[in-house]
């Protein structure tokens, strides 16, 4: 906070005590009587305690790659919004150590704080997974990993054979984080469901490849486990929450999910609403399309019951909107802040506290509890695939199927856009372009506009890889304004263009399975774990004597055989993927400091004084730890919460058929 006028000041001169800390953060002052003509008091500064727990949640195929950058900004915006910058209490991340001196994994250790100091951060980090049974490692073409980073599928067959049928001990258990990418779904039933993703879909009776039609060669499509480990995840999390609920019930808890890691904080919130809900690049989907009809059938949800869940959700989390309010004689020591007279004050949720922003204009502060956010980017390639389309990429647009649900969930359901030279955290506005972004709109200098995809792919030659949505799409982005917008200069290159350049042979380059020449580290870490459990599957042309005299006089058409393994790995060693832009908003480090920060909910947090208590929370959190389904692979699955609508399709034939069997026609 910087210098100024306070509001409340000791009437006579203080002495400041210096207070003592037990061991579990608990703190104490100590003076003596002073002489009744000696009018100086003993001052006692309180420390202020944490804003809130947060807790992070990652998604499929990840180990929370984006938590420590964004624990980071995220005390970084908290510093700033809530007066702590150049304080004692200024908010700091935990570093964690993930490697030992020799570079090989170890499980997740928080790193003692210098000095012996106080950790200082509101953020717990959330993990969770797949976990192989005993006896099935090998039933799957999915990656898997033992906690000393040992990749299942590289050992000799005969080995692996050995660890499934229990004649290897302690080689196990073998896990991945967040599951395999391709077991991801796009509606809440799907995660108590005993299947899994089937590399088979049906078209009529025809059965069609998953693989034959995927364009990109970094993500080979093979059948996975059922997804009932993402019903148990939500499990652990909304234990989690309750358990803070249970031990502190005056304190702020929110969750802050990506990607898949959203369909399990949505879950967990049916379970155990937390104070707040943000959603980041998530793959909820409230429209049936047809790629739902090829791999689910009949089974699949509903539009009705896709939007019926998602309201059910953000208004069960909207009834802690007064959580806050419902402790007013509870003294909130979380910061400072600026009142309407342009006093420093203690910090207040509320319009009496107010910040100076970009340009001097007077943002007031706001109360952000009982509200869920949706995080979205019309840039991921992940989200915004044909057959997905979620609310991750184009958020609630602006249209019949959508408008209605932000109605029902009118001052509980708030968006924000990131997008190319669009600005972010300005004041809302109902209807924002999204089908036309800022740079698609044609200029002297490029009468076309640039295309809303940087260059779109086709999907067995007929339909787009990606959806382009109309050109005339709005979406209401309707949260608050803050301090410190984003503007559109810094958002110039927020999308990752394509690697254009050649690919090339040999251990460095830009390859997936290269060395980067600049850091000298490996471009995807995991590489070496899909490298082992690919395929061939390309068709190459042969050259060889055998296949030049088989192919006899037929000379026109180079024959081709199937390519070799060493044949494959160069190839994808070598193979520049294609940008995803999927993690994007969490890693955007002003996004999470000038907008995320702004837009949690500040409240108590005395769990944050309990030092013992906090630490088991960060060991409970993360499965490597705690999670008794790693240990034994034994899945605790909750009964499915009736906010979850479960109907399908088939059960809307099923009426149809009551009603014509009813009524007669």
């Amino acid at each position: 906070m910087a210098e100024g006028q306070f509001k409340h000041r000791h009437a006579e001169p203080t002495r400041i005590v210096s207070p003592t800390t037990d061991h579990n953060g608990r703190t104490s002052w100590e003076s003596i009587h002073s002489p009744s003509g000696y009018g100086v008091r003993a001052e006692c500064q309180v420390r202020s305690h944490l804003p809130g727990l947060v807790i992070f949640v990652h998604g499929v195929n990840s180990q929370g790659e984006w938590y420590a950058a964004a624990e980071a900004a995220l005390c970084n915006g908290l510093n700033t919004r809530l007066g702590r910058d150049g304080t004692s209490d200024k908010l700091r991340p935990i570093i964690y150590l993930e490697k030992d001196r020799n570079e090989r994994p170890i499980r997740r250790t928080p790193r003692p704080e210098p000095d012996c100091a106080i950790p200082n951060s509101p953020v717990i980090r959330f993990y969770w997974g797949y976990r192989a049974p005993d006896g099935e490692e090998t039933r799957y073409r999915i990656p898997l990993r033992n906690l000393a980073g040992d990749d299942f599928h590289s050992y000799t067959p005969e080995k692996q054979q050995q660890i499934a049928a229990g004649q290897i001990k302690d080689a196990g258990p073998f896990y991945w984080g967040g599951g395999p990418f391709q077991n991801g779904c796009n509606a809440l039933p799907m995660m108590w469901s005993e299947r899994g993703f089937s590399k088979w879909a049906w078209l009529g009776p025809l059965p069609v490849s998953a693989q034959a039609i995927n364009t990109a060669a970094d993500r080979q499509l093979q059948a996975s486990p059922p997804r009932t480990y993402y019903a148990h995840a939500a499990r652990r999390l909304a234990d989690l929450v309750a358990r803070i609920r249970s031990a502190y019930p005056s304190d702020t808890v929110t969750i802050v999910s990506h990607s898949q890691g959203t369909m399990v904080a949505l879950a967990a919130s049916a379970i155990s609403p937390p104070d707040a809900l943000f959603l980041m690049n998530s793959p909820y989907a409230l429209d049936d399309k047809f790629t739902d009809t090829l791999t689910s059938g009949n089974q699949r949800a509903t539009v009705r019951a896709r939007q019926k869940t998602l309201i059910n959700i953000v208004q069960k989390i909207g009834k802690n909107t007064t959580r806050l309010k419902n402790n007013p004689d509870k003294p909130l020591y979380t910061g400072a802040s600026t009142d309407e007279n342009g006093l420093i004050c203690g910090w207040k949720p509320d319009a009496s506290s107010s910040h100076k922003g970009t340009g001097g204009k007077m943002i007031p502060e706001r109360d952000n509890h009982g509200r869920t956010y949706v995080y979205f980017s019309p840039h991921d390639r992940i989200m915004g695939l044909s057959a997905l389309q979620s609310i991750g990429w184009q958020g609630l647009p602006n249209d019949e199927k959508n408008t209605p649900v932000l109605d029902q969930c009118k001052g509980l359901l708030f968006q924000r856009m990131l997008a190319r030279n669009a600005p972010c955290g300005v004041a809302p506005l109902a209807k924002t372009p999204y089908g036309t972004l800022p740079d698609m709109v044609p200029t002297p200098e490029n009468p076309q506009g640039k295309p809303f995809w940087d260059g779109n792919e086709k999907v067995l030659g007929v339909s787009d890889l990606w959806t382009v949505p109309p050109r005339g799409q709005t979406v209401n982005i309707n949260a608050e304004e803050v301090p410190y917008p984003i503007s559109p200069q810094d958002m110039a290159n927020f999308d990752e263009p394509k690697n254009t350049s050649a690919e090339v042979d040999g251990e460095h380059g830009m390859g997936w399975g290269q060395i980067h020449p600049q850091t000298q580290k490996p471009v995807d870490e995991d590489f070496r774990y899909f490298a082992s459990i690919y395929q061939p599957e390309r068709y190459v042309d042969d050259t060889s004597a055998l296949a030049r005299y088989q192919n006899g006089a037929n000379m026109q058409r180079t024959p081709t055989r199937l390519e070799t393994r060493d044949e494959m790995l160069a190839r994808i060693n070598r193979y520049h993927a294609e940008p995803t832009d999927h993690s994007r908003l969490p890693a955007h480090s002003l996004f999470m400091e000038r907008v995320v920060a702004y837009d949690l909910p500040i409240g108590h947090c005395d769990a944050g004084s309990d030092l013992d208590f906090m630490a088991q929370l960060r060991r409970d959190a993360d499965w490597t730890w705690s999670d008794p389904y790693l240990q034994t692979g034994t899945l605790s699955v909750p009964t499915m919460p009736p906010e979850i609508d479960p109907e399908t399709v088939q059960d809307e034939v099923g009426q149809r058929e009551q009603q014509h069997k009813a009524y007669g026609h």
